[in-house]
């Protein structure tokens, strides 16, 4: 899951989706892997999130079959290197409020990308574009929200140019493009 996962379990609805979806893991037996999107409670996924599977993913006691990938995690699956890097900034902050529908740490920062270094990837997931991707958005942000969004979209050309993925995948942007970054 790529993001906007609803993630809030200080709030009576996020408990209630976290555990109804828990219990259809357990009885599908299966496990659900997501990264962090602006939209998540971001204090809490330190304080909750505190075990580790065999692949590095984190998870906590309540719920172990939900996995979080952390930002800058690197695995293989099928012979495949993947990485994964959550979090945007939110252009709507303005109409949101601290604690209950924006958290801090939503944002990406150089310091999330530190696991890359000398990797390379066949996947990147995020949640966020990379710079250069074929994203349009014709919301009325103001101009300093736009510019720590356009920090975000730098940082994640910076890991698509160093990892040199074969396939990026996001979706904060709601929308179904295809591009090629150049």
């Amino acid at each position: 899951q790529l993001g906007d996962f609803g993630f809030w379990p200080r709030h009576d609805m996020g408990n209630v989706f976290l555990k109804t979806l828990q219990k259809e893991l357990e009885a599908l037996g299966r496990v659900l892997y997501w990264l962090d999107g602006n939209h998540e409670d971001h204090p809490m996924l330190s304080v909750m999130m505190t075990r580790k599977d065999e692949e590095g993913f984190a998870y906590s006691k309540k719920y172990p079959n939900i996995r979080y990938s952390g930002r800058g995690h690197i695995w293989t699956w099928g012979g495949r290197q993947l990485g994964s890097l959550g979090g945007a900034a939110s252009v709507d902050r303005q109409w949101r409020t601290e604690g209950r529908d924006w958290f801090p740490g939503e944002r990406i920062t150089e310091w999330d990308t530190v696991g890359f270094a000398g990797n390379e990837l066949d996947v990147l997931l995020t949640h966020d574009a990379p710079q250069g991707a074929a994203v349009s958005s014709t919301f009325p942000a103001p101009a300093a929200d736009k510019e720590l969004a356009a920090a975000g979209w730098r940082i994640l050309r910076g890991v698509v140019e160093s990892t040199q993925p074969q396939v990026v995948v996001h979706g904060h942007w709601h929308q179904r493009k295809m591009s090629t970054i150049t």
